[in-house]
């Protein structure tokens, strides 16, 4: 439910903004080849059997503009305390013998479609490869895993310099085909 909630939510947000926002362009000649950072806060749902719960993160992205229409971009994400999945006492993904909690550590690598650069308004689309690094070794084998990832989102330009930014992504974990959704 709660990630109904918050997809839900995010995609109000999406379709809300650009009645109330004004559409004029943000410049008339828009320069690319130029570089940004983008940080953030977040929240990620994992699936429910997944070995840890629901958390905040922070994320910090590096990003290219290649065109009008597509930008690349090279993301961290850190989940500092990650709790424990538990059920009756029993770890879910070690039986009963547990981890306690840990951290999270995530690299991406995404391309970004632009569907109007030029506009204040500013929605995407995005795909994506990174790894996941756990502090500890939730899935009995290692505690490094691949991970694709997929999402949309909009950037709403203030100026020329400044843009505030909301996007979802649902992302799959190689190392049990999990699907776990992230909003920041």
């Amino acid at each position: 439910m709660k990630k109904f909630t918050i997809s839900a939510l995010a995609i109000l947000a999406m379709l809300a903004l650009p009645v109330i926002a004004d559409e004029a362009p943000v410049q008339q000649e828009k320069e690319f080849g130029q570089w940004y950072f983008s940080p953030g806060i977040g929240w990620i749902n994992f699936e429910g059997d997944e070995g840890v719960v629901d958390g905040m993160y922070i994320t910090g992205r590096l990003g290219y503009e290649c065109s009008e229409n597509w930008s690349i971009e090279a993301s961290i994400v850190f989940a500092p305390d990650l709790s424990e999945n538990t059920k009756d006492g029993k770890s879910f993904s070690k039986g009963d013998k547990g981890f306690d909690d840990t951290y999270l550590t995530q690299f991406y690598i995404d391309g970004l479609y632009h569907f109007s650069r030029l506009e204040r308004f500013d929605p995407y689309l995005t795909a994506g490869v990174g790894l996941s690094v756990y502090g500890k070794d939730i899935a009995g084998d290692d505690a490094t895993s691949l991970s694709l990832r997929a999402g949309g989102g909009f950037m709403y330009h203030l100026s020329d310099s400044w843009s505030l930014r909301a996007d979802t992504r649902m992302n799959i974990a190689c190392y049990n085909y999990e699907f776990n959704m992230t909003a920041d």
